[in-house]
């Protein structure tokens, strides 16, 4: 009986993985390259992130993050057509991908999709090296690059220029 009991009692205790993890992160960004870098040098964000935990070392995964600028130089910027560049002020992403497993405490992701400034929408993507804290995966890490593609006032520029920005983030499971 008492081997019986040595046996079955880790089977008992031990703990599945979850089929879905979801994360809560806040972050701060700064810019890279913009047409407007004064008026949006850094910012401040939420990112909501699901991830489908696989068998695999890869994990599809959505995320969806908002950011607010920080600070703002007062400087209008204008096109050859001396119309206003607005600044980015805030940006919405709303991205989709895959994370490739590395071991139990690193990840790498790769996401992207539509990224809204100022009501605009434009193509973005996202990578991103991620690290959790503990075997558990309550606290995690990342640090991440976005670029933004053709972020232009209007069809008719002929210089069309990408938002670049690096950014830092820590975050908690929910579940």
């Amino acid at each position: 009986m008492f081997i019986f009991i040595c046996f079955t009692t880790p089977e008992i205790f031990a703990q599945k993985q979850d089929k879905i993890s979801g994360y809560f992160l806040l972050d701060y960004n700064t810019t890279l390259y913009d047409r407007t870098l004064g008026n949006n040098p850094s910012g401040v964000g939420v990112n909501a992130q699901v991830m489908v935990n696989t068998k695999t070392i890869f994990k599809p995964l959505i995320e969806i993050n908002a950011q607010g600028s920080l600070g703002d130089d007062d400087v209008l910027r204008v096109t050859e057509s001396r119309e206003a560049v607005p600044d980015a002020r805030g940006i919405i992403n709303v991205f989709a991908g895959s994370a490739f497993k590395f071991s139990n405490c690193f990840y790498f992701s790769f996401d992207m999709g539509p990224s809204l400034i100022n009501s605009n929408a434009y193509f973005g993507i996202k990578p991103s090296c991620n690290f959790y804290f503990s075997k558990r995966k309550r606290i995690t890490a990342q640090v991440s690059y976005l670029n933004i593609f053709n972020r232009a006032l209007n069809y008719a520029e002929t210089k069309k220029e990408d938002f670049g920005s690096i950014g830092l983030g820590i975050g908690i499971k929910l579940f």
